[in-house]
């Protein structure tokens, strides 16, 4: 997956809720989640294969709450 395909700055954002920034098309879209597992993948550093599935449910949750297809 591309660098700038990553969510990036991943911040809590209250109880069990997550803001997080993605890149898509050379614009950047804010979205909140409450996919705890999908951050905590994201998160985890030792491990690529789940870092990656959680930045692909995180980039697919953001594409589909800004109907961006």
């Amino acid at each position: 997956m591309k660098q700038e395909q990553y969510p990036y700055n991943v911040l809590p954002a209250g109880h069990g809720h997550y803001t997080y920034l993605i890149m898509f098309r050379g614009k950047e879209y804010r979205t909140t989640t409450n996919n705890t597992s999908a951050t905590d993948d994201y998160q985890d550093h030792d491990n690529d294969r789940r870092r990656n599935r959680g930045a692909k449910a995180l980039r697919a949750e953001a594409i589909r709450r800004h109907n961006l297809r």
